[in-house]
């Protein structure tokens, strides 16, 4: 059967050949952005004089400044212009900057936003919220330069479009228009060019996602290795390509391993608790893509530091992997600080090792919940997939987190 698939890409020798033009302009939308920024950067140092830099917001912080400053001392003449891409009459406007400028010859379609959630808390307004920019700003950018006369019209698109991504439903829907799009473009002998970004460490929509695409085996894109990228693939004649770095996972072990249970089994009981609380810090500071363990505190509830209900599930799974326990699907709303779940995973690994016969006296710490009357689970929660997992979550703790 047909259908889409990812396979290595093979150059196949043809590339478009293409120099900037000094006196013609390059619009980039989402341009004060950081990938924005960088492709700015790799812009001006192609040729490119006379930038066009698009944005929601037109105040910018001092490392945007800055940004702005280097490009205007390498010799580019820098517009920031405030635009909702989303409207047509402010791309009519965009445009109408530029070629105050210079020509337009080139669009790079940058902008976007994120609003995560579950599929089944996901609302039209949410999803219109995040089309806007990338999809029907992608759709103004087309229809409105039909008639230009472009070297590139490429788009910054996602893995979420194409392998999909947890939480992400409706920044998959966008991206996969923007990718349909320049698909069409190509097919009416317009330029278009579709990259769907890995997360590039540091920077971008996707920074906050490292840890969990480290653990699916998905590497980070460095902003050098984009900005080089970048500045290839936007000279192939490829329509549509995925960049990210694959570290394979190593095989799995034919019987799974628990190694957090055994470094606690060989301690003697006194030393448990607080190699728990440590290994507890290590893993949640990852998660939450902390500087230093010692920033989780061990009373401050996870999701008053930026937990979120994905996260919460993930560290869920990997718990019960690295204890060899089985947990309870709601394991860190009932315990949601670093202590509390500690003891109480304390205890149970007590009780699975035969050394009490006695559940663990911690009773759930129910401080963050603002509805405790609302905490009934269905019987068949344990058993549920991850999606019926979030959305439950969403619904019935919605408001407390």
């Amino acid at each position: 059967r047909f259908a889409a698939r990812l396979v290595p890409w093979q150059h196949q020798g043809e590339q478009v050949t293409m120099s900037l033009d000094p006196q013609a302009s390059y619009l980039i939308t989402g341009g004060v952005g950081a990938l924005g920024l960088q492709t700015a950067q790799q812009l001006v140092a192609d040729g490119a004089r006379r930038l066009v830099l698009s944005s929601r917001r037109t105040e910018l912080s001092a490392a945007q400044q800055q940004a702005v400053m280097e490009l205007e001392a390498a010799g580019a003449t820098v517009a920031v212009v405030g635009a909702d891409v989303g409207e047509a009459d402010a791309v009519q406007r965009l445009l109408a900057h530029c070629n105050a400028l210079g020509p337009l010859r080139g669009i790079v379609h940058a902008a976007g936003m994120i609003d995560d959630g579950v599929l089944a808390a996901q609302t039209p307004t949410r999803l219109a919220g995040v089309m806007r920019p990338k999809a029907e700003g992608a759709w103004h950018l087309h229809r409105l330069t039909t008639g230009y006369e472009l070297d590139f019209f490429i788009g910054f698109s996602s893995l979420a479009s194409a392998i999909g991504s947890s939480g992400q439903s409706n920044y998959a829907a966008a991206n996969g228009f923007l990718d349909g799009l320049l698909h069409a473009r190509r097919a009416q002998g317009l330029t278009g060019q579709s990259i769907n970004w890995g997360p590039w460490s540091a920077i971008g929509l996707a920074a906050h996602l490292t840890a969990t695409m480290q653990r699916q085996g998905i590497g980070m894109i460095s902003p050098a290795q984009g900005r080089a990228i970048f500045c290839y693939l936007m000279r192939q004649a490829t329509a549509h390509v995925a960049v990210l770095p694959l570290n394979p996972a190593p095989p799995a072990p034919l019987v799974p391993t628990a190694p957090l249970r055994n470094e606690l089994v060989q301690l003697p009981d006194a030393e448990r608790l607080s190699h728990l609380i440590r290994w507890l810090q290590r893993e949640v500071s990852r998660v939450l893509l902390l500087d230093r363990p010692e920033r989780v505190e061990l009373e401050q509830p996870l999701f008053d530091m930026g937990m979120d209900s994905l996260m919460a599930v993930d560290l869920r799974r990997i718990l019960s992997v690295d204890l060899k326990l089985s947990l309870h699907a709601t394991l860190i709303f009932e315990y949601p600080t670093i202590r509390s779940l500690a003891s109480w995973l304390l205890g149970q690994l007590r009780l699975s090792l035969g050394e009490t016969n006695e559940a663990t006296e911690n009773p759930p710490d129910v401080r963050v919940m603002a509805q405790p009357e609302a905490f009934v689970l269905p019987e068949a929660i344990d058993d549920a997939t991850d999606a019926e997992l979030l959305a439950f979550i969403d619904q019935e703790f919605g408001e407390v987190l």
